[in-house]
Order: C-alpha cells, then sequence, then structure tokens
C-alpha cells in the first residue's frame, strides 16, 4: 500500500524534472530597444492661409542624445533640416532640452544629455496667402549621434515626413487629439502668480501658529 501511495506522489516530480532536464534554460528577458524611427504632429487638423500654427516631430532613437541647447564637444547634437515646400514658412524651432547630466564610461566628464526614446522638436509653421491649398508634405531629415559607456556612434540620420493640410483663412480648424507639447498658457502662469500673491500673505500669518503652536502633533 504504501509503495502504492509514494509512486503516486514521486512520479509526477520525476516527470516534471525530466521535463526541466530536456528544456532549453529560460532565458532572462530584456525589453528590446525601439527601433529609431520619427513621429510627426498637427496642434490642428489644418493650417489656414496667412496664419502661424504649432507643428512638430519627435526623434525615437536608441540611447542618450544631446541638445543643441546644451552642446558637447565632440558629439553631434540633434538637429533638423526641413527641405523649402512652397507656400509654407518655418519661423521657429525648438528643440528638447537635455534633462540630466550623466557620467559614462568612456567620457571622463559629466555631460547633459536626454534619453532618446523621446526627443521632441517644435516649430512655428505659416501658409503664405497664395499657398496652394490641399495637403503638403515637408520632408526632412534628422541628424544626431547617440552616446553609450561604450562611446559615441557615427553621425546618423533619420528621414522626416510632416504632413500638412493647407486650407482657406476663413476656414474653420479643429485642435487635434494627439497634440503631445504640453505648455502652460499666458492666462494659467498669469493665475497661478496672482493666487501666489494672494495666498503668501496668508501663508506669512499662519506659519508662526505652526511653529509655536504645535499644530502638528
Amino acid at each position: 500500500m504504501w509503495r502504492a501511495i509514494l509512486a503516486v506522489l514521486l512520479i509526477p516530480a520525476m516527470l516534471h524534472a525530466q521535463d526541466e532536464a530536456l528544456s532549453p534554460k529560460t532565458q532572462k528577458q530584456t525589453a528590446p530597444k525601439p527601433i529609431p524611427r520619427t513621429e510627426s504632429y498637427t496642434r490642428y487638423n489644418e493650417l489656414r492661409r496667412g496664419t502661424t500654427e504649432d507643428v512638430g516631430v519627435a526623434l525615437i532613437a536608441t540611447d542618450f542624445l544631446t541638445s543643441p541647447r546644451s552642446q558637447v564637444t565632440g558629439i553631434e547634437s540633434v538637429s533638423l533640416t526641413l527641405d523649402p515646400e512652397p507656400g509654407l514658412n518655418i519661423s521657429n524651432v525648438t528643440y528638447a532640452k537635455s534633462d540630466l547630466k550623466k557620467k559614462f564610461k568612456s567620457r571622463s566628464d559629466e555631460i547633459p544629455v536626454r534619453y532618446g526614446r523621446w526627443f521632441p522638436v517644435e516649430i512655428k509653421l505659416s501658409a503664405d496667402s497664395g499657398a496652394a491649398l490641399g495637403p503638403h508634405l515637408m520632408r526632412g531629415k534628422f541628424t544626431y549621434q547617440t552616446i553609450t559607456d561604450a562611446g559615441v556612434s557615427g553621425v546618423q540620420q533619420m528621414d522626416v515626413v510632416l504632413p500638412v493640410t493647407v486650407v482657406q483663412h476663413s476656414a474653420t480648424v479643429t485642435k487635434t487629439a494627439n497634440w503631445p507639447f504640453y505648455h502652460m498658457s499666458v492666462a494659467a502662469t498669469i493665475g497661478l502668480v496672482m493666487l501666489c500673491i494672494v495666498l503668501l500673505p496668508l501663508l506669512i500669518v499662519l506659519l508662526p501658529l505652526f511653529i509655536w503652536g504645535g499644530w502638528w502633533d
């Protein structure tokens, strides 16, 4: 009887051990690096003649990048060039900031960088009063170098295609749902400053009560 019980208990364990021995060892899974690409955005669904609107492109790359706003000697910062498109004019290009300083084994200094999985560039784009109506394709290139502990990559380039639709100046345009560049408006900034001005005297009055009144007990 006991032999039968032991067989029932041990046979499944032996079969499991045999499967483990025959199967290849499980390797640790690591998240794949993103495939370098670009993404294009428009603030409004259409661009009216005689107006200036926001458009943008983002470089999705691997490893770390440097920004032209914090250039590093010996590394090609991210730069965007767009080919001329009749009737369309660029008035301003704003690159993303470097958001951290990092020490790499390949360098003796700490440098300002930005992780390459999201490097946005905002553009002010205007359409002439005589710009051709309908779809336009603005083409160009991102040029950059990435940096890792192993060193700096060669100069890389990525094609950019920015689709824009031009409409009459009197046409109604709407905001797009996928605009990823968020900034506090002037009105919101003024409102925040005014709120701080109103709350500051109240804070000055209440602070001694917190300090000497033991309100934190």
